[in-house]
């Protein structure tokens, strides 16, 4: 079952020097109980995608074009006998969409060092988004649910009446995933949730979150630009470059056959523990200014297999065994979707 869709989504940022193309007629599907994989190299849209989702475009970013359909939605559109209920989240008011926040699709930010509030205690900041979205549970029973998800994510209860300075930067992590969980929602974002941890404590939090996306069904958007992350916990993989997404489908067929030539030199830039010893690549160059990005294809500056339509024309999707590839590589070799 398709929980969330993604369609054409556009989100610009407008500034004095031009409108920066942040997301750019981005599309993609998440199934329930699925892992999704967003990677690439920062600055080309991954949070951008995330923050839109979520509605938290703020001034002077907007939300453009396409539509975001969340299976759920209507269950918290207004009743207005003259209100059209869709799926879209995009048709939500502000007050509908703060239903749907924390609740039905919440998102664990990065940075775990900075995303709590110092002068509270973490039992309570917990707590907070509970009380938020279920203030008829008493205020009891609510402590015993902050106590009960800290256990689930590893946290030791007595935990819970400390500030987050009182805590490593691994449990910060997991207070954050059991904010992320209190209210059992169906979809939870985690925007880069290992960056800032040392080896050992991200593949603990690794663990503990598969755990726990397995345990409650959850579907989940995994952000990171770390491939390892990626190959630890998610099932689908999607690879942004500068605002687009050029290459969608299982993680084990990108993996094997990485079908866009940014894939492949991402793939050839990250070292593995298996198999023969390879000298890793660099990805040459730097992602385009997104004021004013490059005719054609986006990638066509950086790319080994440039050819002259790559650079007046942009390139359709392709599809692929299980996704889609956004390359002009493949015209007459696959259909178009």
């Amino acid at each position: 079952m398709v929980l969330l869709e993604v369609k054409n989504l556009k989100t610009y940022f407008h500034t004095r020097s031009g409108s920066v193309k942040a997301v750019d007629n981005v599309s993609f599907k998440l199934g329930k109980g699925e892992v999704l994989g967003l990677a690439g190299e920062s600055g080309c849209g991954k949070t951008t995608t995330c923050l839109s989702i979520m509605r938290m475009i703020d001034n002077p970013g907007e939300i453009l074009e396409g539509e975001i359909l969340y299976e759920n939605a209507k269950d918290v559109m207004g009743k207005s006998d003259n209100a059209e209920r869709t799926n879209n989240i995009l048709d939500l008011t502000e007050v509908e969409m703060r239903k749907i926040r924390g609740n039905h699709i919440a998102m664990i930010f990065q940075g775990a060092m900075n995303a709590m509030n110092p002068v509270h205690r973490i039992g309570d900041q917990i707590m907070e988004v509970l009380s938020i979205h279920e203030p008829q549970v008493p205020k009891e029973e609510a402590w015993q649910r902050v106590i009960d998800i800290l256990e689930v994510v590893g946290i030791d209860s007595s935990r819970a009446r400390d500030y987050p300075h009182q805590l490593s930067g691994g449990q910060k992590q997991r207070a954050l995933i059991a904010m992320a969980l209190i209210n059992n929602p169906d979809i939870v974002i985690a925007d880069e949730p290992v960056t800032a941890l040392d080896v050992i404590v991200q593949s603990q939090v690794l663990k503990a979150t598969k755990e726990l996306q397995k345990k409650y069904n959850l579907s989940m958007i995994m952000i990171t630009h770390d491939l390892s992350v990626i190959a630890e916990v998610c099932e689908t993989l999607a690879i942004m470059y500068a605002g687009k997404m050029v290459e969608y489908g299982k993680l084990r067929t990108v993996f094997k056959e990485p079908s866009h030539p940014y894939t492949q030199l991402l793939i050839d830039a990250f070292p593995s523990i298996v198999g023969p010893k390879k000298e890793l690549k660099d990805i040459g160059g730097n992602i385009p200014d997104l004021r004013n990005p490059p005719p054609g294809c986006n990638f066509h500056p950086r790319c080994p297999n440039v050819m002259d339509i790559c650079r007046t024309e942009e390139p359709p999707n392709f599809a692929t065994k299980d996704g889609f590839v956004a390359c002009w590589l493949y015209e007459g070799k696959m259909e178009r979707t």
